[in-house]
């Protein structure tokens, strides 16, 4: 898949200087946000999940014995395989990007339909359609193109070399997007590359659905200004998040 790293947004308004409207109907369907100025996120999945990179980057073997060959020996404490970390990473990930959702404007309330402790916002919430229609029922789609979608990725899932961005807002906080960046060390320096490309290309494969905040520079974006006319508006309020679909699973 072709990978953009920065999209220009050139785009007309939906209505100019608009901003998000505030429900009209009762809160009681979505919670009250509570505010979230966490300097790092670091919520984790509740189960850690089966390595999904052991076949892809192998442990060498390593035994260390004491005394002679038949006397018992002892085995070091190892570290977590990269493999692993990888995995817990890409597990955590979801859970940390719902710890910083939005909030609409002037309300108090989350966008979120569900507070942060859903049982439906788990290590794959990504990857199911289902659970935006649930959480997220005011949204905006930004539709599947495939550069939006590989900037996004690439947004979450930063080469350790490469410059952050102006704003940024809500990405640098990730604890796991920051541990991705720090595990490329791990990496030799000629095979990084093609770490993180295996990395992306599990999102590529498995996730149907993000939040779109990359023409802000931002984690998520919400509201109906700088939206182009092709993008959906979907639910009873105006506004809310800005969404971007995999164009694989369209």
């Amino acid at each position: 898949m072709a990978l953009i790293s920065e999209v220009k947004e050139q785009e007309q308004d939906l209505q100019p200087d608009a901003v998000d409207a505030g429900p009209s109907h009762s809160q009681k369907s979505y919670p009250t946000a509570m505010a979230n100025k966490q300097q790092i996120v670091s919520a984790r999945a509740k189960q850690r999940q089966p390595n999904l990179f052991a076949e892809v980057f192998p442990e060498p073997e390593r035994v260390h014995r004491y005394g002679s060959e038949d006397e018992d020996y002892e085995e070091r404490p190892r570290p977590t395989p990269l493999s692993q970390q990888l995995t817990d990473i890409i597990s955590d990930l979801p859970l940390q990007i719902f710890q910083k959702c939005p909030q609409q404007q002037g309300s108090g309330h989350s966008w979120c339909a569900s507070g942060t402790n859903s049982p439906m916002i788990t290590h794959d919430v990504f990857c199911n359609l289902g659970a935006l229609d649930t959480l997220f029922p005011s949204r905006i789609e930004w539709g599947s193109e495939t550069d939006r979608w590989g900037a996004t990725v690439d947004s979450l899932f930063p080469k350790s070399t490469a410059r952050p961005k102006k704003g940024e807002q809500g990405l640098h906080t990730l604890r796991a997007r920051n541990d991705f960046k720090s595990l490329q060390g791990r990496v030799p320096l000629a095979e990084r590359d093609e770490f993180v490309r295996i990395a992306r290309q599990y999102i590529h494969d498995h996730w149907i659905w993000l939040p779109y905040g990359v023409p802000k520079s931002h984690l998520w974006a919400t509201g109906i200004k700088n939206v182009p006319k092709h993008a959906a508006q979907i639910g009873d309020l105006s506004g809310g998040p800005w969404i971007i679909k995999n164009p694989a699973f369209v």
